[in-house]
């Protein structure tokens, strides 16, 4: 559900119309965390400050040009601690096809980085749509995880929510009949061995949008389904996917969940997630590597993710996120609190807390305290 102020930049009016039309926004943040490291228990804080721009260039009534450029800086003796390594790998370049990072400073306590957040270019006509460059590749309608997601996974724990590492891909969309969408992907990663391939087929039937999808994931096949829609005045979902590695490994991966609004404003949702993967895990490599900690998405097979919100005045919103690990009986907490304090401008309290044994899903984080100021312009 979008802030006020974020609803505030996505309704931001266009430029009158024209052959080529120019349209600009962005955002400033600051997010400080304080919180102890999960391999030393040292205790750390971190500063970062980010400032995004986002130009976009409409060229007649069917061309975009769209780039989300950032500028980062972090501070602090986070810089120290070696779970700052995941942050790098999750924005450096060797995650991506083409060189859009470059760090200008890592020393002396200072981390400085500009890279390409978002950047392609978009052909949109009614019948079809086309996509190349470092885009968001968003199939999966899990809230805390989505098995058919597998092109730029989200992790339940990363306190930026809104926020998802791009993909660098080609793709297209073309539409059917009125009510059948056909996708296609294709993301280029070094040797064509290497690279991933895709196709979805999304039909919308009554109050339900179906789909399914198959493809390769670098070194992964993929087969699944998806559907997601109303029942009664509740949302429901449910995500299947069954996947054979090309080392033998085969599982499957389930998500059933359901959401509903009271009308005081109340807002609930639940979601259990099944990971037939979580046998095979390495766990040191879960917590060392960002690449496979988004493949694998968990360590224990049977999860349970909750959610309860309430906007407590039409200013402030209170969300809390919890997400209980059946198997190994431990617990993900991480209340917060959102005030609108101008129309573009929003300031967030949070924190995630666990409980668990070393073991266990949750066992080995430690706790951590946030606050986030965002300016959107």
């Amino acid at each position: 559900m979008l802030g006020s102020a974020e609803k505030l930049a996505a309704d931001k009016p266009s430029p009158k119309k024209g052959i080529i039309r120019l349209n600009t926004k962005g955002y400033y943040k600051n997010l400080a965390v304080a919180s102890r490291s999960i391999v030393s228990n040292k205790p750390f804080f971190g500063d970062l400050q980010r400032f995004r721009i986002e130009p976009t260039i409409n060229i007649g009534d069917n061309l975009q040009i769209y780039a989300a450029m950032d500028n980062e800086m972090i501070t602090g003796d986070y810089l120290k601690a070696p779970d700052f390594d995941l942050v790098k790998q999750k924005n450096e370049k060797n995650l991506n096809w083409l060189p859009v990072q470059w760090t200008l400073a890592d020393k002396n306590g200072v981390y400085y980085t500009t890279y390409l957040y978002r950047g392609y270019i978009k052909y949109d006509d009614p019948k079809c749509q086309i996509i190349v460059g470092k885009q968001k590749i968003d199939w999966g309608r899990g809230r805390f995880w989505s098995p058919t997601d597998l092109f730029n996974p989200n992790s339940p724990l990363d306190i930026e929510k809104d926020e998802r590492v791009g993909v660098d891909a080609a793709s297209l969309t073309a539409s059917i009949t009125d009510f059948i969408d056909l996708d296609l992907i294709y993301v280029p990663y070094g040797a064509l061995k290497k690279s991933s391939f895709a196709t979805r087929a999304l039909a919308r039937i009554d109050n339900y949008d179906v789909f399914f999808m198959c493809g390769q994931f670098t070194d992964t096949n993929v087969i699944g389904a998806c559907v997601d829609g109303y029942l009664g005045g509740a949302g429901v979902r449910a995500e299947s996917t069954y996947s054979w590695e090309h080392g033998g490994n085969k599982f499957f991966r389930i998500i059933v969940g359901a959401d509903y609004v009271f009308r005081n404003k109340l807002r609930m949702g639940a979601e259990y997630f099944f990971n037939g993967d979580a046998t095979e895990v390495n766990r040191d490599e879960f917590f060392s590597s960002y690449q496979y900690s988004r493949k694998v998405l968990s360590l224990e097979k049977n999860l349970i993710g909750a959610t309860v919100g309430y906007d407590l005045t039409p200013l402030l919103k209170w969300d809390n996120y919890l997400i209980y690990d059946i198997d190994g009986r431990s617990i993900f907490i991480n209340p917060e609190l959102r005030y609108n304090l101008r129309p573009n401008l929003d300031i967030t309290l949070g924190a995630q807390v666990f409980w668990g044994t070393d073991s266990s899903e949750f066992g080995n984080y430690t706790d951590l305290y946030y606050t986030e100021l965002k300016y959107y312009f």
